[in-house]
């Protein structure tokens, strides 16, 4: 479990709740990575499109696609949750 999901929890018994209610809400954000994986590949397999080249702005609307990618990873990569031993 990555560390983030303990922060502003002070005590050992804040932290040890704090794991808890994240390990037993572990079937919905599964839900959730699978909504976002499937939102990322969508936002890849569209980012590669022709037609994108000819808009004016292509700049701007590359940095804002890769900006929504990294985001999504970032998401995803915190919904990794493993209950540690």
């Amino acid at each position: 479990m990555r560390i983030e999901w303990l922060k502003g929890a002070k005590t050992p018994q804040a932290k040890k709740e704090r794991k808890a209610i994240i390990i037993n809400s572990r079937e919905g954000l599964e839900v959730l990575r699978t909504i976002l994986e499937t939102k990322l590949s969508n936002l890849e397999d569209n980012a590669t499109k022709a037609d994108d080249y000819n808009v004016s702005n292509w700049a701007y609307l590359q940095a804002d696609i890769n900006g929504c990618k990294r985001t999504y990873k970032e998401i995803i990569d915190l919904l990794s949750i493993e209950e540690s031993k």
